[in-house]
């Protein structure tokens, strides 16, 4: 809650730890007079002015001596919020004249003073008055007039069908404008598309190429052909499923063969099955003769020995029944 500030009639303080003394000076530096004690008020508030309690002179508080101040008789904790204000009665008169009183200057002054405090209070008041003061909280605690009506859709639906009836009834504003010819046009020619009439007319070159109506205005349609009879066509490549390519400058067609780029290496192929034998070779030519048996051995009481120490018996010579029949060096 907003706390209340005073320009004549008071002065709110936010208090520090223990303080009793508060001067009677408002907010903007005036001090704060009143015609009787009485008339000053002192609340305190623990919840920023939410809820005030409200404390008793001479029990309470005391006025300090001289009397511009005000003391408590119990110091308040910090952040507390201390409201001092004068509130002058209205319910009676301050000064009261009888039959042969002489009206003395001292007796206007305080009738002054009475109708300023009051005027100031009044003031004070306006300045910190909130719509819960005079119980209006909101525009439900507001009775409505004849001329300021309230918001309902029914009413805003009735003026539009009144004062709406179609664009026309509604002034284009400066971002969504309303369509026209013009603004088509403009943009159209801005953004380089072809408009009014275009192209009016289509002429074939050849023969190569057909025009669908064949004068070439309206939707026209074109398809073209090959043919090079000498108009500056292109003459039809075969149409043998093969690949042709152009060649030269006489419009003849030649096959192209068309290799990609050579593959990865494949993986190894299996081992193959072993192969069938091969024939049979010729006989080999016969060996060379051994040595005479009679030049290796020697017969010494019908014992052969070796000639010599070298001499050994071979395994595919001679049978050893068959040496007596060997001629000998013995006579």
């Amino acid at each position: 809650m907003t706390l209340p500030t005073y320009q004549y009639s008071g002065v709110c303080y936010v208090a520090t730890a223990d303080q009793t003394t508060f001067a009677l000076t408002t907010n903007g530096g005036n001090a704060i007079n009143y015609a009787r004690p009485d008339h000053i008020e002192v609340r305190t508030s623990a919840d920023s002015g939410d809820t005030w309690t409200n404390l008793a002179l001479g029990t309470d508080w005391l006025f300090a001596d001289p009397p511009v101040s005000v003391v408590l008789t119990t110091g308040v904790d910090a952040g507390v919020v201390v409201d001092i204000h004068r509130d002058t009665p209205l319910s009676e008169s301050f000064i009261k004249f009888e039959d042969g009183n002489l009206l003395t200057a001292g007796q206007l002054n305080d009738f002054d003073d009475w109708q300023l405090y009051i005027d100031q209070e009044i003031l004070d008041r306006v300045e910190n008055l909130t719509a819960p003061d005079i119980n209006l909280a909101d525009t439900d605690d507001l009775p409505e007039g004849s001329v300021n009506l309230y918001y309902t859709d029914a009413r805003v639906e009735a003026w539009v069908n009144a004062n709406l009836g179609n664009t026309d009834d509604l002034t284009e504003g400066s971002a969504n404008l309303y369509y026209t010819d013009e603004r088509v046009e403009s943009y159209v020619s801005g953004a380089g598309y072809i408009k009014d009439a275009g192209v009016t007319r289509l002429i074939a070159g050849n023969s190569n190429i057909q025009l669908s109506p064949t004068d070439g205005t309206g939707e026209v349609t074109i398809s073209a052909t090959g043919g090079g009879s000498g108009e500056g066509g292109i003459p039809e490549a075969p149409a043998d499923g093969n690949v042709y390519g152009r060649k030269g400058s006489d419009n003849s067609w030649a096959q192209v063969n068309i290799q990609g780029p050579k593959g990865d290496k494949g993986d190894p192929g299996d081992p193959g099955d072993p192969g069938t034998p091969g024939a049979k070779g010729d006989k080999g030519d016969p060996g060379d003769p051994g040595s005479d048996a009679t030049e290796l051995w020697k017969e010494s009481s019908g014992i052969l020995t070796p000639k010599t120490a070298t001499n050994k018996i071979n395994p595919a010579g001679y049978r050893i029944d068959q040496l007596t029949t060997i001629a000998s060096d013995s006579p």
